[in-house]
């Protein structure tokens, strides 16, 4: 019964405190001229992940069109790209840097990048940075809210339009 009763106290030893985490990386974008018009995507280093959107009210550009409906989901991103993202969030600081360039350049939504973990913290947002590695950081987390919008457009497409029987 005493060898049980350590077992049981080991093992709840080793399993992680509820609401503990690790480092995280939270991506807010927005533009209100756009559909979706706001978007949250979460990584952790492991490539997990979650996406959410909003459609907004942006009208239509094309009414033969079909926008993504509202977006909710887990998602799997390689290791390979986490990790280059984590890095690049360690290289500039945890983001405690000024990302905006001030610059009078065209509107292209606003990123807010959030990083937390147990090694600092750290919040930069921006249209643009003058920053290489913080706008293509940026441009490719944008690629990958656009990659899954367009996995949800095409889904809604399938449900609405399937394909015809013996295509």
């Amino acid at each position: 019964m005493r060898a049980a009763v350590l077992v049981l106290a080991v093992t709840a030893l080793s399993l992680p405190v509820r609401g503990e985490t690790g480092p995280v990386l939270q991506v807010e974008y927005s533009n209100p001229g756009l559909s979706p018009s706001h978007w949250t995507l979460t990584i952790h280093p492991d490539g997990k992940g979650h996406f959410h959107s909003e459609r907004g009210n942006a009208p239509a550009k094309d009414p033969q069109t079909i926008d993504a409906p509202n977006v909710d989901r887990d998602i799997q991103l390689s290791a390979g790209f986490a990790e280059r993202v984590f890095q690049t969030v360690r290289d500039r600081k945890w983001l405690n840097v000024d990302c905006e360039s001030h610059l009078k350049v065209a509107f292209q939504g606003w990123k807010k990048l959030s990083y937390s973990g147990p090694d600092g913290q750290g919040v930069c947002e921006f249209n643009y940075s003058r920053d290489k590695e913080i706008q293509t950081l940026g441009d490719s987390l944008v690629s990958v809210a656009g990659t899954i919008l367009t996995g949800a457009r095409l889904e809604m497409l399938l449900q609405h339009d399937p394909p015809w029987p013996g295509s």
